[in-house]
């Protein structure tokens, strides 16, 4: 018999399971994940003796994102009706997008934002890497440069995290304008904008390999509240028993690099997004992440989102605004 199951993968882009030769009635197909049994079934062959399994990549990768895995091993084995068992192990690592090309992560960082990337002063900026060597080159105002060696914050299955945040810090004379970290072959660069931050909210979410990022929305944020009422006519009096709130928030991006693009969608795709800094659970009811290719285009993107609690008011929420933090008050 022979099989196309692979050494190694990204679970999304698993193959279905094509076997091949099969001479016997039936075979027991079976995978155990990490030690643990997650598929076993009888399987009899078509007149040509090949035996499909399909759709692996997507039970995989639910499997792992249950269990927050990172990286596992997989081992599929096949038992003929009577013979020896045929056996092998793969290394899955976690992702929601297909990646046929592993090699491409020996020069990326472990996000799908692949260009420049805006930031601030004072942001929170994650980075997650295969190497536990990074190095930030910091570009100020002035002209001058800083170089600092970076540490990893954590590490997890072989990826370790570059938290940027204290880099991103105010420097008294003088302000940051570009920041460029690089980890063996890998490079990301960040612009600093010049303007302050004003009414920034922050979404922290899972990307598409299991590992929290940042999306800060720098456009207008709005809040639209719906209320659903119940009411009981009692004696003469008309009484409200039930009063439903449904806070639903929408904002909106800053221009986006086509890198940071393609993050805004990874974030569309996550299972786990979270408020910064509350870290309440929040769940998206709509968005758009429509992009061209015009020569002038200017790329923004929406998002409508709603906390994931029963109880939607909570205290320090965005007001809203007429004006932005450039405004001058002095005849306000």
């Amino acid at each position: 018999m022979t099989h196309n199951f692979p050494s190694s993968s990204y679970s999304a882009s698993l193959p279905d399971l094509l076997i091949e030769g099969v001479t016997q009635d039936y075979a027991v197909v079976s995978f155990t994940a990490n030690g643990t049994a997650i598929y076993s079934e009888v399987l009899y062959p078509d007149t040509s003796g090949r035996i499909s399994v399909l759709s692996i990549s997507r039970m995989i990768t639910q499997f792992m994102r249950r269990r927050s895995l990172l990286q596992m091993s997989l081992v599929m084995a096949i038992t003929p009706k009577s013979g020896s068992t045929t056996s092998k192990t793969c290394t899955v690592y976690y992702s929601e997008v297909d990646i046929p090309d592993q090699t491409v992560f020996t020069s990326r960082f472990l996000t799908m934002c692949d260009g420049p990337r805006y930031t601030n002063i004072g942001r929170r900026e994650y980075l997650y890497s295969r190497s536990n060597a990074a190095v930030a080159v910091g570009t100020f105002n002035d002209g001058t440069t800083s170089r600092e060696t970076l540490s990893p914050a954590g590490s997890s299955s072989g990826i370790y995290m570059f938290d940027l945040t204290s880099l991103l810090a105010a420097t008294n004379g003088k302000r940051l304008a570009a920041m460029t970290v690089t980890s063996g072959s890998r490079t990301q660069q960040y612009i600093i904008r010049p303007d302050d931050d004003g009414d920034v909210e922050c979404l922290v979410f899972k990307n598409a390999f299991g590992l929290r990022e940042t999306m800060y929305f720098e456009g207008t944020l709005a809040v639209k509240p719906s209320y659903k009422r119940s009411e009981i006519l009692i004696g003469r009096t008309v009484v409200h028993y039930d009063i439903d709130e449904t806070v639903s928030h929408e904002s909106t991006t800053g221009p986006l690099t086509d890198g940071m693009a393609k993050l805004f969608r990874d974030l569309l795709r996550s299972y786990d997004i979270r408020l910064l800094p509350t870290g309440q659970k929040v769940v998206i009811s709509d968005s758009k992440a429509d992009d061209d290719n015009a020569d002038d285009r200017l790329t923004r993107m929406t998002l409508t989102w709603m906390l994931a609690q029963s109880v939607q008011t909570t205290d320090g929420e965005f007001t809203g605004g007429i004006f932005d933090d450039t405004f001058d008050y002095t005849f306000n």
